[in-house]
């Protein structure tokens, strides 16, 4: 696989409207025109320099094939419990054909950092149950709580940070 690189939305503005589409045909409850403008602004207001929001890409041989965003807060109108968790993992994806390649973690772990350096201890997603046991645990994510959310039963996540001048595995959790 060729290498790869994880950047931020601010560093390639033309992928706003590709990484939009991803969103609306993986998530978006409203589709169409009217769903693809919402993303769009959203993730235009997303391609930001750092800090909260920022969203980021996963670029291969000059092609972006993925996509997360840090975030305030990943559930508007969050479940009970949810309300003052913060900030979020959003947004992960990855084009079908780089699917299993380390795309998928190495935007995580962008995001992680981000995260990190703002001096943040705790991140948080949310996601469906065989997508936590799946992907994020492997990778030091756990369960806290598991809401009913738009109408499914989700896994909210945690993962303590290594922030700058710590280590992670000693953190009280």
């Amino acid at each position: 696989m060729a290498p790869h690189r994880i950047v931020r939305l601010a560093d390639r503005p033309e992928a706003v409207d590709v990484v939009a589409r991803w969103h609306v045909e993986e998530w978006g409850s409203v589709q169409g025109a009217e769903g693809f403008e919402r993303g769009r602004r959203r993730l235009a207001s997303w391609a930001t320099a750092g800090g909260i929001p920022c969203a980021y890409v996963a670029v291969v041989a000059g092609e972006v094939c993925g996509s997360a965003a840090l975030v305030d807060h990943d559930m508007p109108g969050p479940p009970e419990g949810t309300e003052t968790l913060g900030p979020w993992l959003s947004g992960v994806f990855v084009t079908s054909g780089r699917r299993g390649t380390g795309l998928g973690p190495a935007l995580v772990g962008a995001v992680e950092e981000a995260a990190a350096a703002l001096g943040h201890s705790r991140l948080y997603l949310y996601t469906a149950p065989a997508t936590a046991q799946r992907f994020y645990a492997p990778m030091g994510w756990r369960g806290i709580l598991t809401p009913h959310y738009d109408g499914e039963a989700v896994v909210v996540m945690e993962k303590i940070l290594a922030t700058p001048g710590t280590d992670a595995r000693s953190t009280d959790g």
